[in-house]
């Protein structure tokens, strides 16, 4: 094993601990077939594409059919819909983190909106079957806007913020009345979670945006475009699988996050054993070991705390508890109908001093795994941008290109204050 393999297999993003062997052969699968496209941020060969600014669209075209091969558009649909079978395995969400966290060092296609909210939705919503099974095939992919996640999903000067969302939008336009859209280009039909309803819109005019991240690309559309469509639920249903949906999609841009943090790191512990300062390898250094070291332990938290959202996660859509989180409760409600309540308690379904069902606090899980992973990911491409010096700055190094992928990801489903209330809320901290 050469220096380049032992750091790699030190720090790399297909690590899943605790998962099963199907669900890592599954992701390093879908890793494998990410790197054989290019795009991967290793060299600046392989990032043309960003430096010439040509077209995202080619590559993540390209990136997509060739994961329509893997079957990971079926991944979380039933074996009966055309789905692959994984599913009733109970290993669906292991294999999901670990493609999540393949994708993370990878700029490529979006994985938690198509491939993970948007199948979960179906199939809570009971859509039509013919509709879930186009989808599991790859025939069709539907992108997401998600519209009631929050009186403010991302923090001034993020990608998706009231103030980015003004810029973007066209003069004779209200800001407030076009939001953005990650990775639709040459998407079938947008699936919009709004308060009290859950549509299929198809048809919807998209505006290109810049983005702080160059690898996906952005989009903007009216949200009088919105409105109609086919609508898939409605009411309390509505609302609580939308509280689901964003619970998957949390999860899936944890792990995708974790993965870009995992990046980092090998990149910089590369970096550290191969650049030389005064005859010594920088890695000899104890202050910049210590650095290392201490982004190595941030990111093993994530990785732990993204897998026991994953794990309880399956729990909340397997079996029973999949009908639990969709049916409302006479009695007070679960979790899942409150998880993302701005103010107000949450009602677990369970009396003072008894434990909860570990599958109801998924949400708060969910919350909590993002959150981490937003703030932790984030300080780490710092970290490994000061540890690579100048060359960080340059399209001689991927690390600026991972930090800002990291950066715009940070406020996508809720910021991490918005996120650590839901956790907070849910414990009584």
């Amino acid at each position: 094993m050469n220096n380049h393999d032992s750091t790699r297999a030190a720090t790399s993003g297909r690590q899943v601990s605790g998962a099963s062997t199907t669900a890592r052969a599954f992701g390093d699968a879908v890793a494998d077939v990410l790197a054989a496209v290019g795009g991967n941020a290793r060299t600046v060969e392989e990032l043309d594409a960003v430096v010439d600014q040509r077209s995202a669209s080619a590559v993540l075209t390209e990136q997509r059919a060739r994961l329509l091969e893997t079957g990971l558009p079926g991944l979380l649909v039933p074996e009966t819909s055309g789905g692959s079978g994984v599913l009733e395995e109970g290993e669906a969400f292991a294999a999901l983190v670990a493609v999540a966290r393949a994708a993370g060092a990878v700029p490529g296609p979006d994985i938690a909106g198509p491939w993970a909210v948007a199948p979960t939705v179906l199939r809570l919503a009971g859509a039509d079957e013919e509709l879930v099974s186009a989808v599991a095939s790859g025939e069709e992919r539907l992108a997401l806007i998600d519209l009631g996640a929050g009186p403010r999903q991302t923090s001034p000067g993020e990608p998706g913020s009231s103030a980015d969302r003004g810029a973007a939008a066209d003069e004779e336009a209200d800001p407030s009345s076009t939001v953005r859209i990650v990775d639709a280009d040459d998407a079938d039909g947008v699936l919009v979670l709004a308060p009290g309803r859950v549509t299929l819109v198809h048809d919807v005019p998209l505006t290109p945006a810049s983005s702080f991240d160059p690898t996906r690309p952005v989009s903007t559309v009216s949200r009088t475009r919105l409105g109609g469509g086919d609508v898939l639920a409605e009411g309390p249903e509505a609302d609580r699988i939308a509280r689901v949906a964003r619970a998957v999609g949390r999860v899936v841009l944890a792990a995708e996050l974790h993965g870009t943090g995992q990046e980092l790191l090998r990149l910089a512990v590369e970096h550290l054993q191969t650049r030389m300062a005064f005859g010594r390898p920088l890695g000899s250094f104890q202050a910049l070991k210590h650095r290392a070291a201490d982004l190595w332990s941030e990111l093993s938290l994530v990785g732990s705390l993204v897998d026991e959202a994953a794990s309880r996660l399956e729990k909340l859509l397997a079996g029973d508890a999949a009908g639990a989180a969709t049916t409302a409760s006479a009695d007070g409600g679960t979790a899942m109908a409150s998880a993302d309540a701005p103010s107000g308690g949450i009602s677990t379904g369970v009396s003072e001093g008894e434990s909860a069902d570990p599958a109801a606090e998924a949400p708060a899980y969910a919350a909590a795994a993002l959150s981490l992973a937003a703030d932790t990911v984030v300080h780490a491409g710092e970290e490994v941008l000061q540890l690579h010096g100048g060359i960080g700055y340059t399209w001689e190094s991927p690390i600026h290109i991972l930090l800002k992928r990291a950066v715009a990801t940070r406020g996508r489903w809720g910021t991490p204050h918005e996120l650590r209330r839901i956790v907070a809320t849910q414990f009584d901290l």
